[in-house]
């Protein structure tokens, strides 16, 4: 056993391999939180499409605070082989991999409705959340620069609605989306999976306290013998 409670044994080599896999996996992890963190303050204090709304940048934060937790609980359960570690990291993966499924299935079936409910948000929007938002995306109105516009359209000198604006950058930002969702997701998958054969593998504790009270009476009659 290693000092700190941090127990380090010597395993097999195909348990060190998924145990050190796990390990590069959550580094992964570790990375990409932290890109999330610092995406999300950048939006706080710059001007980026999309990403420059308080609250999507506030939720990248989040979200980048959540994946480190993850990321602790998947490092040291798998370093210092903790069963109880891990099973709070699968348990918390497999809510996380249940709550993506379930946004993808709620966006799936919702995402007839988003034209009505983004023009219902426009239409109680104050008129300085408009302009800003018009300012911000280059457009002006909802649908067209006559469907209820924060500003004079005419002095914007732009021609296009802002749900066609808004639409076509998610448009063109949505296979680097679908890729970085796709990778995230086949990291979870093999984290998870990772993360059950270590820790149904992992000797228990019990085992090892058996060997060890077995080992010392055959040390003590060796010291007495002597």
């Amino acid at each position: 056993m290693a000092r700190g409670g941090c127990n380090n044994r010597k395993l097999p080599f195909h348990l060190s391999v998924i145990q050190y896999s796990l390990v590069f996996i959550n580094v992964l992890f570790f990375i990409i939180g932290i890109l999330l963190i610092s995406l999300g303050g950048v939006g706080l204090l710059k001007s980026i499409p999309l990403i420059s709304i308080p609250s999507l940048a506030t939720g990248l934060m989040i979200l980048g605070a959540v994946v480190l937790l993850i990321t602790f609980f998947g490092c040291c359960g798998a370093y210092c082989q903790s069963r109880f570690v891990m099973i709070v990291y699968i348990a918390v993966l497999i809510i996380i991999v249940i709550i993506q499924v379930s946004i993808a299935i709620a966006a799936s079936v919702a995402s007839h409705k988003v034209e009505t409910t983004a023009q219902l948000l426009w239409e109680k929007a104050n008129p300085s959340d408009k302009i800003a938002f018009e300012k911000e995306f280059k457009c002006c109105g909802f649908a067209n620069t006559t469907d209820s516009p924060g500003s004079n359209c005419t002095n914007l000198n732009v021609t296009l609605g802002c749900y066609q604006a808004v639409k076509d950058i998610i448009t063109s930002k949505m296979k680097v989306i679908e890729i970085t969702a796709g990778v995230l997701a086949a990291f979870e998958v093999v984290g998870l999976i990772f993360a059950i054969v270590l820790c149904r593998l992992l000797p228990r504790k019990d085992r090892f306290a058996e060997e060890v009270q077995v080992l010392r009476p055959s040390a003590r009659r060796g010291q007495y013998d002597l």
